[in-house]
């Protein structure tokens, strides 16, 4: 098993009060501090997360084929590049 979660990967979400969201998919993983994760959930619907208490891997993302999930890492990139380049400022820091 790897020690690290991509995009693609199936995960759960376990939140501070106990409550949690299974079998998610990552869709995005944040690259800057204010970011969120992108992640749907087991009924196709779309959530951007910024606080959680745990992130458990079940299973790899091989629904997404190597090509698929580097344009999606490289998208991620480029956009993160853009916010910097932009404002240079993320949350007034």
């Amino acid at each position: 098993m790897k020690d690290y979660i991509e995009i693609g990967d199936k995960v759960r979400i376990w939140f501070s009060d106990g409550e949690s969201m299974p079998n998610c998919e990552v869709l995005y993983i944040p690259c800057a501090e204010g970011d969120s994760w992108r992640i749907k959930d087991k009924d196709g619907d779309l959530h951007y997360i910024q606080r959680f208490e745990m992130m458990s891997l079940l299973t790899l993302g091989y629904n997404k084929s190597e090509k698929e999930i580097k344009k999606l890492q490289e998208y991620n990139s480029k956009l993160a590049d853009e916010v910097l380049r932009l404002g240079g400022k993320i949350n007034g820091e």
